[in-house]
């Protein structure tokens, strides 16, 4: 008997191992076809073909459009936004070089031109399909860009044939497809477009879209494009050379474009436009431009906190529009000084204000007088430039609904106290090759209060 039960736990012991031996078995060719499925290769893979990344190209020229009353809450068509976040399995999007995100260089953690380089965070797991549904349409979001005017770096550009390939360097990032399961190369096609540009011109270009508008840094964080796909095949800043092609990384390194766009650019561009439009719902008809400023301002400042580095998303729109921490109880996001800035950047263009995010130094972390790499605002009010530094002007209690006004609309002679545009911590220049001045005198505080009737 005892011989019996001995022998049965035995054949007991050893079904379950081959079960548990199988079942890894599985697990591990299901990893095999998904990994092969989603086309993830590391960020140095240059195989992919350099033809196949077509975009479209009737891009025409950004519509050139004057600024409404400033009793106006017009918007700028179907306009979704950009990261510099540094989590590791996030977005290696960034608009500053210096520490902090700064249109132009970015601050806590990038390379000092504005924007990362490219070589940061590897993609992340890829989520469940979704299902597209919401306010928008999944084929129209994000794809028309800002009228002209709201493109500062643009207006520096001294060609006509510069902006056309600014023009067509942005509707190509917006309305990007292509045809290759399996490239991992974003390609813009100057050539074809019969655009005539030199590498150092290209490189401008590219530096400046990135901060000009904030959605360019989701689809792509390259701030310096590559001849070739190849990382090693980097465009020289000074060179006079002719550009016919430029190719960029999508915004997760490594990831194939087709999967980078429709499983992760779109639908955080549906979620963005959802939260952005609830912010924006605090207009009234009959606020001034001023008011209008002023009641996004402090709407968006009650809607995020300042977070780390390392938080996802915490140096572009995702992180200042979208729940990265996956917490369903937080309804607070957390961003650094960039995701401050081009939050409040994106929020201002979508209704038509002239605003752009600024680099420099300045102190970094609120409440305290460490200085660094930093990143603010202009923003142009009833036809004057101003300073704002959302960072500052936010609340240092976690889910406070009131904000500072010490650095909003505030001159040049204010802001420069403390912070130094288009230098960074290092002393090289950064940002745009030169900023706005801001009107003489800040704007009185009392005329951007909002009185119901």
């Amino acid at each position: 008997m005892m011989i019996r039960k001995i022998t049965t736990i035995l054949v007991c012991l050893t079904a379950v191992f081959i079960i548990s031996a199988c079942d890894e078995i599985i697990d591990a060719l299901s990893n095999d076809d998904n990994n092969t499925e989603q086309g993830t290769n590391n960020g140095n893979n240059t195989n992919n073909n350099p033809n196949n990344n077509n975009s479209n190209s009737n891009s025409g020229s950004i519509e050139n459009g004057s600024k409404p009353d400033s009793n106006s809450n017009s918007q700028s068509g179907d306009n979704n936004q950009t990261d510099n976040s540094t989590d590791n399995n996030t977005d290696n999007s960034t608009n500053t070089g210096t520490g902090e995100q700064t249109g132009g260089t970015t601050t806590e953690n990038g390379n000092g031109n504005g924007q990362t380089d490219g070589s940061t965070d590897s993609h992340p797991v890829i989520p469940e399909k979704k299902v597209y549904q919401g306010l928008v349409n999944p084929e129209e979001i994000g794809k028309s860009p800002f009228k002209s005017h709201l493109y500062y770096g643009r207006s520096l550009l001294e060609t006509d044939e510069e902006k056309k390939a600014y023009d067509f360097y942005i509707h190509t990032l917006l309305n990007y497809t292509t045809n290759d399961p399996r490239a991992t190369w974003l390609e813009v096609d100057f050539e074809k477009e019969g655009i005539k540009i030199t590498e150092q011109q290209a490189v401008i270009i590219v530096r400046y879209a990135l901060t000009d508008d904030p959605r360019i840094n989701l689809v792509t964080s390259t701030y310096l494009p590559s001849k070739t796909p190849s990382v090693s095949d980097k465009l020289k800043a000074d060179s006079q050379n002719p550009v016919t092609k430029i190719y960029l990384e999508p915004g997760f390194k490594g990831m194939n474009v087709s999967t980078f766009l429709n499983t992760f650019y779109y639908p955080h561009i549906e979620e963005i436009e959802k939260n952005v439009q609830e912010i924006l719902s605090v207009v009234k008809d009959d606020m001034t431009e001023a008011q209008i400023v002023r009641a996004v301002y402090d709407k968006y400042l009650s809607t995020i906190a300042y977070g780390e580095r390392d938080t996802r998303g915490a140096g572009n729109i995702r992180g200042a529009f979208m729940n990265m921490l996956n917490r369903p109880d937080l309804t607070i996001r957390r961003v650094i000084c960039q995701g401050y800035a081009v939050g409040l950047q994106y929020l201002l263009m979508k209704l038509n204000i002239d605003t752009i995010y600024v680099v420099g130094t300045g102190i970094i972390s609120p409440g305290t007088d460490k200085k660094g790499d930093h990143a603010w605002n202009k923003i142009k009010v009833e036809g004057k430039w101003y300073g704002a530094d959302p960072t500052h002007d936010d609340s240092l209690l976690w889910n406070s609904p009131t904000c500072k006004h010490d650095y909003f609309l505030q001159n040049d002679k204010t802001m420069e106290i403390e912070r130094k545009e288009g230098f960074n911590s290092k002393g090289e220049k950064v940002g745009y090759s030169a900023y706005p001045k801001s009107a003489e005198d800040s704007f009185p505080l009392s005329d951007t209060e909002y009185k119901k009737p």
